[in-house]
């Protein structure tokens, strides 16, 4: 009788383990405070997955690439990560563009991993636009890697900048207004992250916002910086 017990309670103990971490590791679950407790201690994102953006050992980044990312101070380990390459863009990519940050999904829907393609013609462009190209896209990246808690600590700063650049940037987004993507959508706030990290003078940010950039970007002085 005691081994039957035993047997069930081992049984049960179990269903309960896997149910459990079904929850932490499910992104479509409710953010309830334990869940996201248990998240961000085993650094799990669930827009991203567990173990995302692994390098590929076989992959070789462009010369052009890794001397632009080498010029901006980026972690040539996260460079290597997003599979940088000069490539056509793929659908779904703005037209138009010269760069794309493309997400790839798993069954589930959550996203795990992503690739940054900079078009061909970015060959034909002066060497400030081709570093701010990637490291516009770069910065999608990391946003796309950020914890929740990270990007709503960042999203009033951005805000607080959009706001007192209003004119220049809604001439810069256009383009995303006519797509749809406006001001207050987590899509608009992601670009204004891009835009405002590579095309405003340092000067003109907040400390916490410098200090974020600076992070992934340390050789600002390597980026245009149009509106100051």
């Amino acid at each position: 009788m005691k081994k039957h017990v035993f047997k069930t309670g081992f049984k049960v103990a179990v269903i309960i383990a896997v149910l459990a971490i079904g929850l932490v590791l499910d992104p479509t679950a409710i953010e309830h405070p334990l869940i996201k407790s248990v998240r961000e201690k085993i650094g799990y994102n669930p827009r991203i997955g567990l173990g995302s953006f692994p390098i590929d050992p076989k992959f070789v980044l462009d010369r052009r690439i890794e001397q632009w990312g080498a010029d901006l101070g980026i972690n040539r380990d996260d460079l290597l990560r997003t599979k940088a390459r000069i490539a056509p863009l793929p659908m779904g990519c703005p037209p138009g563009s010269t760069g794309c940050f493309a997400a790839s999904y798993h069954a589930y829907g959550a996203i795990k991993d992503g690739t940054i393609y900079l078009a061909p013609e970015i060959l034909q462009r002066d060497l400030l636009e081709q570093r701010a190209t990637l490291a516009h896209e770069y910065l999608h990246y990391v946003w796309f890697i950020s914890s929740e808690s990270e990007r709503n600590r960042l999203t009033p700063y951005l805000n607080i900048v959009y706001g007192q650049h209003k004119a220049a940037f809604d001439q810069r987004t256009a383009s995303y207004h006519h797509r749809g993507v406006l001001p207050g959508s987590t899509d608009f706030t992601d670009e204004l992250h891009s835009f405002i990290g590579t095309e405003l003078h340092d000067s003109l940010l907040p400390p916490e916002l410098l200090g974020w950039y600076t992070k992934w970007l340390p050789n600002r002085q390597a980026l245009p910086n149009y509106l100051k």
